[in-house]
């Protein structure tokens, strides 16, 4: 703790509690302080062995008292894997040609009862044009 600031003495200490707690403490949850400040006081702590890391993805998002506390925390709130689309799952299989389809582009087309076809109606004249005549 640092002696000439008990300010900064009494963050670190409602830190350490906070941290001890299932979903620890983040930055932004202590009023009447900066965030700059309150992570200038858990980087410290960090580096004194006091708290540990609960990262997602890139970002140290909370901070624990106990290791094992923050890798159960990042198990936790790592979101689901996603499954690959049908499209996903053909391309990294290699069954696709970079994005063409993979039958031949001479195959006869599969037409069957149930198929909808859909027409169009002619389109008329145009109502306005760019063109002028002089």
């Amino acid at each position: 703790m640092n002696k000439s600031n008990p300010r900064f003495d009494a963050l670190c200490i409602l830190l350490l509690q906070l941290a001890a707690r299932p979903d620890g403490v983040g930055t932004s949850e202590i009023s009447g302080h900066t965030v700059e400040y309150v992570g200038n006081c858990l980087h410290r702590m960090l580096k004194k062995g006091q708290v540990f890391r609960g990262k997602l993805g890139h970002r140290a998002v909370r901070f624990f008292s106990t290791q094992a506390a923050a890798e159960s925390w990042e198990a936790r709130s790592r979101p689901p894997s996603t499954r690959l689309s049908a499209t996903a799952s053909a391309m990294k299989l290699g069954t696709t040609g970079g994005g063409k389809a993979w039958w031949p582009a001479d195959a006869p087309m599969n037409i069957t009862e149930n198929t909808i076809r859909t027409y169009a109606e002619p389109l008329g004249p145009p109502v306005r044009t760019n063109t002028y005549a002089d």
